[in-house]
């Protein structure tokens, strides 16, 4: 279990000693801030759960910390609790004008302290147990327009590429009856007369049919091809869309990482080239289908994204993402790797904590990485690893039991 993080602010360091000692003394993780600067900053660096954020400060003093906090959609969820040494009505009325939760008054009492740091973490944990139903059925209801969306547009595909099919069949007897007429022109050498003959050739250049007779077929091949892609990805989609069963159903790994490989094609087909190495004789998994095609899409779009911050000041070179499957004994090993940014090893235990993110305020939620973890670790009983230096790349391993 995590300890739930809390940051406390105030420019008084024996304030910020007391603080530290009662809340880590009861089982919690601490980070401090000295001023209003230093706490907006540290929101940002520790992802707290709550914040205990002294009134008086110089410079940039409370209330105006807890204004800016709640004007960020990605910070404004987090409880602030005001520390005062001034009780009277009209600082805390300012304090919930604010945004803050509760107050507390200084000096500071051990019982009242940790009584609202409690009341303010189960606050917290209600909230963010209501966010993820609410993310949960957000990507239902999209999954299932998806799925909707994919199967209405099956059917105008078919048509088009089976109408692009005759196109090309009768082309090609059109070409075999050019060919015809040319031959019986050149054979009836002497029949025909110069006029005739510069009519004919006035009416192929009128009709470019020189041009005709090598771009129609390039171009029937392309459309081709393009359907092709189309038709593959409105097939990854239904499958990868389709609402999740509530029980484990034996799956094909290799074929689920294929159609998350299609449908986040968009995220990482101009940052980075993609490779495959996959067992072919992989056993199949009984797993959650719809739960690990939402992992696998996660894994490779934050790929995709790592590469993209790698490359900002490159525009236009390409990274690598590789994707690897084996088996283990009895499990199956998926390894996802990028050559993007890399991730610090002192961040490496944070990484999957719920709404902590490497990304800049607004890119990110912070959820990915932690839903992937439950996923993979409490709903199918596997593990998930993580392999990186900043500035070399990351690989993420997954192994999920056969069984």
């Amino acid at each position: 279990m995590i300890a739930n993080k809390i940051l406390v602010v105030d420019d008084v360091p024996d304030n910020v000693k007391l603080l530290d000692f009662l809340l880590s003394d009861a089982g919690w993780d601490v980070a401090t801030a000295c001023s209003g600067e230093e706490a907006l900053q540290a929101v940002r660096d520790e992802s707290p759960d709550v914040i205990l954020l002294d009134v008086m400060m110089p410079g940039m003093d409370g209330f105006e910390v807890c204004r800016r906090l709640k004007k960020d959609p990605a910070l404004e969820s987090i409880p602030v609790i005001m520390v005062t040494a001034r009780a009277n009505e009209s600082d805390i009325v300012k304090g919930f004008d604010a945004g803050a939760q509760d107050y507390v008054t200084k000096p500071i009492n051990e019982t009242t302290i940790l009584a609202r740091v409690r009341s303010a973490v189960r606050s917290k944990q209600f909230t963010d147990r209501i966010e993820d139903q609410a993310n949960i059925q957000k990507l239902e209801s999209i999954g299932r327009l998806a799925a909707g969306i994919a199967h209405e547009i099956n059917t105008p595909i078919q048509y088009v590429g089976d109408n692009v099919r005759f196109l090309g069949d009768s082309f090609g007897s059109l070409l075999a009856l050019v060919d015809t007429y040319r031959g019986l022109v050149s054979s009836m050498d002497d029949a025909i007369s110069d006029a005739i003959r510069d009519d004919l050739a006035a009416a192929e250049k009128d009709a470019d049919l020189e041009c005709l007779l090598v771009e129609v077929p390039d171009a029937l091949s392309e459309s081709k091809q393009g359907l092709s892609s189309v038709a593959e990805i409105v097939a990854a989609m239904k499958e990868f869309s389709h609402p999740g069963t509530k029980e484990k159903l034996p799956a094909d790994i290799n074929h689920l990482i294929k159609n998350s490989i299609t449908v986040a094609r968009n995220s990482w087909k101009n940052v980075a080239t993609l490779e495959t190495d996959f067992d072919e004789g992989l056993p199949t998994v009984n797993c959650l289908i719809g739960d690990l095609n939402q992992v696998f899409l996660n894994l490779i779009v934050n790929a995709a994204h790592a590469i993209e911050e790698a490359n900002v000041n490159s525009p236009g070179s390409m990274g690598l993402i590789t994707i690897r499957t084996r088996r283990k004994d009895t499990q199956v090993e998926i390894c996802i790797s990028d050559t993007g940014v890399g991730i610090s090893r002192e961040l490496h235990k944070r990484i999957f904590e719920p709404f902590f993110t490497t990304k800049p305020v607004g890119k990110g939620t912070g959820q990915g990485l932690a839903i992937t973890r439950s996923v993979v670790v409490e709903k199918h009983g596997g593990s998930i690893a993580l392999e990186s230096e900043e500035g070399k790349g990351a690989t993420f391993s997954i192994r999920l039991p056969i069984c």
